[in-house]
């Protein structure tokens, strides 16, 4: 990526690397992180290398998991366009799409908290994306028209969602599920 006005290399990761993370981990499911980045000046011919701490030496080999690819390189037509448009929504969103990615970045185990984070970003992004229309978590599936076996976005666990967020974020259930059944449902469905 090439800016338009001098950058530090934090501005550079803020405004290029996190998006671009979140870019290849939304569309493979399977987060990154920046743990290398170079950077050269074609005018000085210097460079550097910036080494990330607080990964490990050793990451996880990266394998693609049960065809669950949001999209491919192949299916977009004009990939330096599909990245404008990305980088577009990215700002437009913000802080949206950066928390949520945040949230899963950092594995698939189920918190609370964790689970929260992700509800208040999918809302935010959906009401930066479309203030006028009132804000449930089905509208957000319907809208990314993305297939079911992709999301696991059924009716039901939509459902839950929105149930489990009211049960955590008011700490109390409401509606058809009792705590207890709010507690094993989420922990029947959460991944281990």
């Amino acid at each position: 990526m090439t800016a338009d006005e001098p950058l530090t290399v934090e501005d550079y990761a803020d405004r290029f690397g996190h998006p671009l993370l979140a870019f290849i981990g939304f569309a493979a499911d399977a987060p990154e992180h920046l743990v290398r980045e170079s950077y050269f000046n074609p005018e000085s011919k210097l460079g550097i290398v910036v080494m990330r701490a607080g990964l490990g030496a050793e990451l996880p080999a990266w394998r693609p998991r049960d065809e669950r690819f949001l999209f491919r390189a192949e299916h977009l037509d004009d990939l330096p366009q599909a990245l404008a448009n990305w980088f577009a929504v990215w700002r437009a969103t913000a802080p949206a799409l950066a928390l949520f990615y945040d949230a899963i970045a950092e594995g698939s185990r189920y918190s609370a908290p964790r689970f929260l984070t992700l509800f208040s970003a999918a809302e935010g992004y959906y009401k930066s994306i479309d203030a006028s229309a009132p804000w449930k978590i089905d509208r957000i599936a319907e809208r990314a028209d993305v297939a079911e076996r992709l999301t696991g976005a059924t009716v039901d666990a939509l459902r839950l969602i929105g149930v489990s967020r009211n049960y955590h974020a008011h700490l109390g259930a409401s509606g058809p599920f009792t705590p207890q059944q709010i507690v094993n449902l989420t922990f029947a469905n959460a991944p281990h």
